[in-house]
């Protein structure tokens, strides 16, 4: 889709009023606090326009004088009224069915209304319209002001002045002249009036002295169907070749035409150099030359326009660091208005439906596209059809018909899928993403996971959304704002005494509510909504209590323990740490505070499922100066543990803040202390002699039990074969601990042998030594016997020889 854009400063006549403009007037968004509510009984402001605005969509009859203007209007059934010292409109109901005449009387506002006579007291905003009275002349055929004096005429000639209280002036009281006989136009200033009567065809001019009773005729060539008396007579001359009706100038004495006009006003009142005129349902304002030459025109009285000074259905609004920057829909434009009321304005081919800005950029949507615009021009554009709002958090958020989408790159990504919501917003400073639907307002994080439903309600009305720092939602509809809260809830009326609101878009801007209305203005309420320079709260009252560790159920939360719901998060799948007392003013008892890591925070108990931590034991030496805590980050309470001081560890933390601390004992008391700050304390002692023994069995060969424990009736760990040789660990009573290979065991004290020879060893040895000795007689008797028969032999020889 293509779009030209045209950037577009005020125009040269625009710049030569720009500068009284800004002497008397000034937009000061910044300083919108103390100017709301300056009238009894209103609660909001208009920011923009700030002049040259009344709030007629059509009006229908005007008038003046030095010190007001009012403008009445048919369809709103209203007397709107400005007074001349630069205060606000304010406005009057008048309830008629028709109005045919309109004046002010010096401070008085005087209509001819369903066949009656009213006056309103402009000085009193809360005046209502009065029925009067007008005694003569009997009968009236015509009314004429000059702002000051009520002129009353009767077809037979006769003439009554009145003043503001509509009592006789000058002296003017039903006087007859033979001048102002039959159906004539009059004009009346002071105490002279002006007619235009006709006679045999010709048409005259005549200027009557009501106090002399003198007069003085001249002829002039104008049908003249309407007049005022100012600094000339202002008329209304019929041109019968189109029977259209123009503006002339005439001179006061002598009816000659100083100035010939293309004005051709539906109704127009003058006074004094001004002219005032209805047109394209406006009031326009002509001024004459100081040498009564020509009517220019000066300035246009409206409630839309296409100017640097009004705006035409404006349809949304954003704050910006500048000002304001609104989409005005029926100029199919953005119009960036500075804090002084300054306007600049970007238009389009197409009408611009929501705004929204970043610190640097605006972004403005149209039905089916997105566009980033920077500097005055197009930078980048987004397609998506069906587009319904658009906002600016950490990146943009685009709400379309199905659901929300998220600019990543050069594409809109969706993350949320919800159907015909109605607006997006965020808080300045916050965190979350909030939508707005015909039954609630959805809360989700920057990553399209639905938080909760920050309220409910019947919203299918609603026109707009807006969210604090605090996180209190500001749903608007087209005449009232409701404010939501944690189950609670009030609602606010925009009222004024001089405009109506019926709003078609807010925001916040610090704790005012700024709005565009359907009356084409920007308006600004104080909502006391709260902002992060503004938030207060009181810090939690954490102190030692039982607690123990839970990780979260599916969809649990995390609520901010400063209070701000607006901080509400999806909970972690760390391990939580939960300390187990009621949060004062809990009634029911469904929250607890609790640490995710070093961020205290608020749960929902309910949500969360315990895990217990695993037991430990040893003695830990703390490596350095640290501390003891009673609840982790609580340095309220802590107890210092010196370096080479010793500890017992208890348990560890269930993987709590990334297993970072140990629970510990020291002395009497229990501690989480950091793990890195401690090491396992091991006892350096001196290497003792070691002690052997050997299995003693009952039997030579015989096996000898090891057991689990110093009990026979324990389990049987081993068994080893007497004389294995073993080491003493230690001694108890009946049994000695003893290390056999790499088992470990209980022995009886009977079945081991220290330092000396078992009793099978002693029975083995004194066999051998039988085993010796008898070898060792068997070896002797046998050598005696051989030697013995060997010497017999040799004796048995000898005999023989000899």
């Amino acid at each position: 889709m293509k779009k030209s854009v045209k950037f577009t400063k005020n125009s040269l006549i625009i710049l030569v009023l720009l500068a009284a403009f800004l002497a008397v007037f000034s937009f000061a968004l910044t300083n919108c606090n103390s100017s709301i509510a300056s009238a009894q009984g209103d609660n909001f402001t208009r920011v923009f326009p700030t002049n040259n605005y009344f709030q007629s969509a059509n009006p229908t009859m005007v008038s003046a004088n030095d010190d007001y203007l009012i403008i009445y209007d048919k369809d709103a059934k209203t007397l709107f009224v400005r007074p001349n010292d630069a205060s606000d409109t304010y406005a009057y109901a008048v309830d008629f069915e028709e109005v045919s005449n309109l004046f002010i009387l010096t401070d008085v506002a005087f209509l001819q209304a369903d066949g009656k006579y009213f006056t309103i007291d402009l000085t009193d905003k809360n005046s209502t319209a009065t029925e009067r009275t007008l005694t003569s002349p009997e009968r009236i055929s015509s009314l004429a002001s000059d702002g000051t004096y009520l002129y009353a005429h009767y077809l037979a000639g006769d003439l009554t002045i009145y003043d503001k209280n509509l009592d006789v002036a000058f002296g003017v009281d039903n006087v007859n002249s033979s001048d102002l006989v039959g159906k004539i136009v009059i004009a009346g200033e002071k105490d002279c009036l002006y007619a235009f009567p006709f006679a045999y065809g010709n048409a005259f001019f005549v200027r009557y002295d009501a106090t002399n009773k003198t007069s003085e005729s001249h002829s002039i060539t104008q049908n003249i169907t309407q007049a005022y008396v100012g600094d000339v007579v202002y008329a209304l001359a019929l041109i019968p070749q189109t029977n259209q009706k123009n503006v002339v100038c005439l001179d006061k004495q002598t009816g000659e035409l100083l100035v010939q006009t293309d004005i051709y006003p539906e109704t127009y009142f003058a006074y004094g150099n001004r002219l005032f005129t209805i047109e394209d349902k406006s009031v326009v304002v002509y001024t004459l030359s100081s040498d009564k030459t020509a009517l220019s025109r000066t300035t246009s009285i409206t409630m839309t326009g296409s100017d640097a000074f009004h705006l035409d259905h404006p349809g949304d609004l954003c704050v910006t660091d500048n000002g304001v920057s609104v989409a005005d829909s029926g100029n199919k434009r953005i119009a960036n208005i500075d804090k002084y009321g300054v306007m600049t304005d970007l238009v389009f081919e197409e009408t611009p439906i929501k705004v929204t800005s970043s610190e640097r950029e605006l972004y403005c949507a149209f039905p089916n596209e997105v566009s980033r615009i920077s500097g005055g021009q197009i930078t980048k554009s987004y397609s998506i059809e069906n587009v319904v709002d658009i906002v600016y958090l950490d990146k943009l958020y685009v709400l379309s018909q199905d659901g929300v989408y998220t600019a990543i790159g050069n594409s809109l990504i969706k993350i949320f899928d919800v159907e015909n919501a109605k607006r997006i917003t965020c808080a300045k400073d916050g965190t979350n993403v909030y939508l707005l639907t015909s039954q609630s307002v959805i809360c989700i994080d920057r990553n399209g996971n639905k938080l909760t439903d920050a309220a409910s309600g019947d919203f299918s009305d609603a026109i707009d959304l807006a969210i604090d720092y605090q996180g209190k939602a500001y749903v608007t509809f087209k005449d009232k704002i409701t404010v939501l809260y944690k189950g609670e809830s009030k609602t606010l009326y925009p009222t004024s005494s001089s405009m109506k609101a019926t709003l078609t878009s807010a925001c916040l801007d610090g704790e005012n509510l700024i709005f565009t209305a359907e009356e084409s203005f920007v308006g600004a309420m104080n909502v006391g909504a709260t902002t992060k320079q503004s938030y207060t709260y009181n810090q939690p009252n954490v102190s030692i209590c039982d607690y123990y560790f839970a990780t979260a159920n599916d969809d649990a939360l995390n609520y901010s323990s400063d209070g701000r719901f607006e901080n509400t998060s999806l909970a972690s799948d760390a391990t939580y740490l939960v300390l187990d007392k009621t949060i004062e003013g809990d009634e029911d008892d469904i929250y607890r505070y609790a640490y995710v890591e070093d961020k205290l925070v608020i749960i929902a108990k309910n949500d969360f499922n315990k895990v217990e931590p695993s037991a430990l034991t040893g003695e830990y030496v703390a490596t350095k100066d640290t501390a003891l805590y009673s609840i982790p980050y609580l340095s309220t309470d802590t107890t210092e543990l010196k370096q080479g001081q010793i500890v017992t560890r208890i348990s560890d933390v269930a993987g709590y803040d990334n297993s970072k601390w140990t629970i510990v004992k020291h002395g009497d008391n229990t501690y989480f202390v950091k793990s890195s700050d401690i090491e396992e304390y091991v006892v350096i002692a001196p290497e003792k002699d070691r002690v052997y023994g050997k299995a003693n069995a009952d039997r030579v060969g015989g096996l000898v039990n090891v057991y689990a424990s110093p009990d026979k009736n324990s389990q049987l760990v081993t068994k080893i074969v007497d004389g294995s040789k073993v080491e003493i660990l230690e001694t108890l009573d009946d049994f000695y601990l003893v290390k056999f290979e790499d088992c470990v065991g209980y022995v009886e004290k009977s079945h081991i042998k220290i330092d000396g020879l078992t009793t099978v060893q002693i029975v083995a040895i004194v066999l051998a030594i039988i085993v010796a000795l008898a070898g060792s007689a068997i070896f002797a008797s046998i050598y005696l016997t051989r030697k013995n028969a060997e010497s017999k032999k040799n004796d048995d020889k000898l005999k023989k020889r000899f």
